[in-house]
């Protein structure tokens, strides 16, 4: 009950690890719903996460099998065995993309910025890419900057709507934090 409560109130790591907590007591009686609710929260945890889904016409050479590792390791907390792996598999936009995620992660702003700047122009990943840039800019107190980074993304014409829309977001965020109200409105 617990679970579906988180679930419902779109809690969805806590409601995973109540229902996995949940699979292991042998004294459990529905198991079946049991694992239809662990099937639905593990769908929402997929579509609720910060990037596209990794299957990329572009990232071919890699394994989507090691992209997948890769996104689970970076999902449990383990950074360290993210940026071991992205460097082993070689400078592609997903590698470089997860591998500055773990360096921010690990309060190494610098090389995040380093690695997610590799990211290309036209990949999926950028808009994403750009996002965390501006949001280390913030953290450096560079707002400005960060202002007309998050504005250049904005106006992007192959951005999706569901990506602008968050990245509208921070610069209306960002705005308000330089003092411009009304246009963060």
């Amino acid at each position: 009950q617990l679970a579906l409560y988180s679930l419902l109130m779109d809690d969805y790591v806590p409601a995973a690890e109540l229902i996995e907590e949940s699979l292991s007591d042998p004294l459990l009686v529905d198991k079946d719903n049991v694992v239809l609710l662990q099937r639905d929260t593990d769908n929402r945890l997929f579509r609720s996460r910060a990037y596209p889904a990794l299957a990329d016409p572009k990232d071919t050479d890699l394994e989507p099998s090691l992209l997948r590792l890769m996104d689970s390791y970076y999902r449990s907390g383990d950074f360290e065995t993210v940026i071991a792996a992205s460097k082993e598999l070689g400078d592609s936009n997903v590698t470089l993309y997860f591998r500055g995620l773990a360096y921010l992660a690990l309060n190494k702003a610098g090389e995040a910025k380093q690695s997610l700047q590799g990211i290309q122009p036209e990949h999926a990943l950028f808009p994403f890419a750009g996002i965390v840039l501006a949001q280390i800019k913030v953290i450096k107190h560079d707002i400005k900057e960060a202002e007309a980074d998050l504005r250049a993304l904005i106006e992007r014409e192959t951005l999706k709507d569901e990506t602008k829309n968050r990245v509208r977001l921070l610069h209306g965020q960002v705005l308000f934090e330089m003092g411009r109200y009304q246009e963060a409105l």
